[in-house]
């Protein structure tokens, strides 16, 4: 899977071939609306792998409401006995931890979607490979993160972030000393793996890539718990 090496004009040239998306009232103030062909890796066969298991950012203004609205107009499976699944992590509350839903369950209901924050899709071998995401960004929202708890992040599509680095410079996540944030995606594959670095560690460095969210999870040496609220930089 290919990172943002190029992503400043591809993301331009990305937004200046958008379309405008009228998604409610909430995003008639907001940023040019945008569209994206989102990739999907789909999980195999036999035991249960990390492949097929993408992390999903979502559009902080969008056309969706719920995870199960998600779900029923990007195409994924939400009927019959094998359905496409959404896996959260401390997504209504900062401690709740990991929860799966089936697209199209009803109970329990799933959760409306949480601005900023990303979602995991694992999508049935029979699946779809890719679906359209639309949506336009909230310039104004903030994103909070708590020492000790993963954060799923949202990365926006209009970001301006081409590194980790760049991320960690701009959210004010600790960078420097013994201790620092770490941030860590997943390529879903095939086969999948996790790719882990600390902020401001030129070695282990990645590039974003354009609809993936990334699991941040602040560290701080000093006492007390260190809570980092920013608003993402983008064009």
């Amino acid at each position: 899977m290919n990172g943002l090496k190029t992503s400043r004009p591809m993301i331009a040239t990305f937004v200046a071939a958008a379309l405008i998306l009228a998604a409610g009232t909430a995003a008639v103030a907001s940023n040019m609306g945008f569209k994206m062909n989102k990739p999907l890796v789909r999980i195999p066969t036999g035991p249960a792998t990390q492949t097929g298991n993408n992390w999903t950012a979502i559009p902080y203004h969008n056309p969706y409401g719920t995870i199960n609205g998600f779900c029923t107009q990007t195409g994924l499976v939400s009927t019959g006995l094998l359905r496409t699944s959404i896996t959260t992590k401390n997504y209504v509350t900062d401690t709740e931890g990991l929860k799966s839903y089936n697209c199209g369950q009803t109970a329990p209901l799933p959760p409306a979607l949480v601005p900023g924050k990303m979602v995991q899709i694992r999508q049935l071998a029979t699946g779809l490979d890719s679906i359209i995401i639309v949506g336009s960004h909230n310039s104004g929202q903030t994103i909070t993160a708590t020492e000790g708890q993963d954060l799923w992040f949202s990365v926006p599509y209009h970001t301006t972030w081409v590194t980790t680095d760049d991320l960690c410079a701009q959210s004010g996540l600790t960078s420097s000393g013994i201790q620092k944030a770490i941030i860590t995606r997943l390529n879903p594959g095939p086969p999948a793996a996790f790719q882990t670095t600390l902020c401001n560690a030129l070695a282990t460095r990645f590039n974003l890539v354009l609809g993936e969210g990334l699991q941040i999870r602040e560290v701080n040496g000093t006492a007390g718990t260190r809570v980092v609220t920013f608003t993402p930089a983008h064009y």
